[in-house]
């Protein structure tokens, strides 16, 4: 058995599946589905990112690759009045999405990062995104020092920085993921939860967002799953791929958001533990302005996730798909979710992948 993956979108799950096929670990699996997509779709690539890692050996790992505030080391942005409308290249957001899949790829990938890229870089071409695809093939190579070279660099503070109106700056585009312990917490007297643990900032009202996700388990007993968003974008010109936007705009009278703060952020994931022989990866997507059932939101306390009464729903339950299905459907999303039960990974609920 080479493990199993499963993703909300169709990309995705060809891609995170057939890694798993050709030997590689259940993070390069999510890896490579994660750039399917940003293959297919030019909002994809610099996203706002996050995922949970476990296993033997492996640990319990969160992946933080919120986009953060823009403007470090740069001048003072524009100010707005409240009640104006700020233009989106004010909201443009310093993305540290690639940064966090080279890291964690450094940590658990099997395979060498230019196969996980593959899939992208064939999908980009396919699709006639030349640019984007030489993009996603540098990263391969290069991994986040892709970033670094000078015509992409100018090509972005072009886009997003003051010149275009926006706080982009050239320190904004060497931030560092980070990689933090997990937020484990207990489900009733034999299971475990794992979450995503950093705290958030406020985000911007009135921006939308979607969430999709992307699960693997491979042979090893290794568990990875992802999230990432959706969100407002601006396309760089040349590169055919696109900024965040997802920033805060400097207000008259507003303290301002010190640049590098990470940004409000989707979290809907979870890995969840029953005691001894069963493992979950699993999440909930939505589009944009869409908040389904079983999801808890609190801009004061976390990120949108799944709530411990969906979760408690597939503890102890037999049998372990129907209660999957069930939660699907009660959740009003797109779910996915595998399980590693007594060593042998298999999907057990794959609800509606677009």
């Amino acid at each position: 058995m080479t493990g199993v993956a499963s993703a909300t979108t169709k990309f995705a799950d060809v891609a995170a599946g057939e890694m798993l096929r050709r030997g590689g670990s259940a993070v390069d699996a999510v890896l490579a589905g994660f750039f399917a997509e940003a293959g297919g779709n030019e909002d994809v690539l610099l996203a706002p990112f996050c995922a949970l890692v476990a296993g033997t050996g492996a640990g319990e790992r969160a992946f933080d690759g919120r986009a953060c505030q823009a403007g470090a080391g740069a001048e003072r942005p524009r100010r707005f009045t409240i009640g104006d409308e700020p233009p989106l290249v004010a909201r443009v957001a310093a993305s540290r999405t690639v940064a966090t899949t080279a890291l964690m790829h450094a940590a658990r990938g099997r395979v060498e990062m230019p196969a996980v890229v593959a899939f992208g870089v064939k999908l980009a071409r396919d699709l006639g995104a030349g640019r984007r695809a030489a993009l996603l093939e540098d990263i391969g190579e290069s991994r986040s020092l892709a970033l670094a070279r000078e015509p992409i660099v100018e090509a972005f503070l072009a886009s997003g920085g003051r010149p275009a109106g926006g706080s982009l700056s050239r320190s904004d585009l060497v931030l560092a993921p980070r990689e933090d312990a997990a937020l484990a917490g207990a489900l009733g007297d034999n299971a475990r939860v794992l979450r995503v643990p950093w705290a958030f900032e406020p985000g911007p009202e009135g921006v939308a967002s979607g969430a999709e996700i992307i699960v693997a388990i491979d042979a090893r007993g290794l568990v990875a799953v992802v999230a990432y968003e959706r969100v407002p974008s601006i396309e760089v010109p040349g590169l055919q791929i696109a900024l965040p936007c997802v920033g805060i705009p400097v207000l008259r009278g507003v303290p301002r958001i010190a640049p590098g703060t990470p940004l409000f952020s989707a979290a809907p994931i979870a890995i969840l533990e029953e005691r001894p022989n069963l493992k979950l990866a699993l999440g909930v997507a939505s589009g944009r302005d869409e908040r389904p059932a079983g999801l808890v939101s609190s801009r004061a306390s976390g990120p949108m996730s799944i709530s411990d009464d969906a979760l408690a729903a597939l503890v102890g339950a037999i049998p372990l798909d129907a209660a999957a299905r069930r939660l699907a459907g009660d959740l009003e999303g797109r779910f996915v979710c595998v399980a590693l039960e007594r060593e042998k990974p298999r999907v057990v609920a794959a609800h509606a992948a677009a």
